[in-house]
């Protein structure tokens, strides 16, 4: 099972689909319950799909994924990486995930950050310093814009 998150295919509207499939889910309508496996079957048949055609037809877009996942980095070393320009890069980036190379690579960090915090003691500093930042108070601000809660918050919620 792969573990980074399959995005949707753009201009898909995934939050308007799964309300619809949890409304049908919650339906006391044996019918409804029906078309409610048939919505997550379909649902999930297109992000397998996604993921398929990504990885087969735009091999640089595996080679992005998975550097934006492990490491903090330049963008522009990333680009030359996978033979691309940078302003191509983030193009091609945006036209095939729907989002753009910084949102996704924000959205990395913070995922990483959330298993620092609960899988491990450390403090929010050397949390900070191992996802790539260079302040820690630029770290919370930004953890707490993508989350809502902050950092110290967020760690004593799952703890408890």
């Amino acid at each position: 099972m792969p573990r980074e998150p399959q995005l949707a295919p753009p201009k898909w509207d995934c939050v308007g689909e799964l309300d619809r499939l949890m409304a049908l889910a919650r339906s006391p309508d044996r019918w409804d319950q029906q078309r409610a496996r048939n919505a997550l079957e379909r649902l999930l048949i297109e992000l397998a799909a996604g993921r398929a055609r990504t990885a087969e037809v735009q091999p640089w877009l595996e080679t992005t994924l998975t550097q934006l996942n492990t490491t903090p980095g330049d963008y522009t070393k990333l680009a030359r990486e996978v033979g691309l320009s940078l302003t191509a890069l983030r193009r091609q980036f945006k036209t095939a995930t729907g989002v753009s190379l910084h949102a996704y690579a924000l959205q990395c960090r913070v995922s990483s950050a959330r298993a620092l915090l609960t899988e491990s003691a450390l403090p929010l500093k050397e949390i900070a310093v191992k996802l790539g930042y260079s302040d820690e108070y630029f770290f919370s601000r930004q953890f707490r814009k993508l989350t809502g809660v902050p950092p110290a918050k967020y760690r004593r919620s799952c703890q408890s």
